[in-house]
């Protein structure tokens, strides 16, 4: 799991590159699935969305993870608390 907070989640090829922001609360589970054809993510619908996150509360998708880097989480909480609704609006993000 990820900690609670405004994460930048950035994918695509190493040629094109996207990033969007994403605000999550305590236990929020985002389900989205890799399209190559694409190369966007794309969002999953009920009821596999909330089929995936019944399945990642239950941690059953650990082991195909990643770790979270916690070790740089205090420096990323640091910059992203300057982030609001209100900035990633007037960024057009939102």
């Amino acid at each position: 799991m990820i900690p609670p907070g405004l994460h930048l989640l950035v994918f695509g090829t190493d040629a094109d590159r996207t990033g969007v922001f994403l605000r999550l609360g305590q236990s929020d589970v985002h389900a989205a699935r890799w399209s190559a054809d694409t190369e966007l993510l794309l969002p999953i619908y009920e009821p596999e969305a909330g089929q995936l996150a019944t399945q990642t509360r239950g941690l059953e998708h650990d082991a195909g993870l990643a770790p979270y880097p916690l070790g740089t989480w205090d420096d990323w909480r640091g910059l992203a608390g300057e982030i609001d609704e209100k900035v990633l609006a007037r960024a057009g993000l939102r």
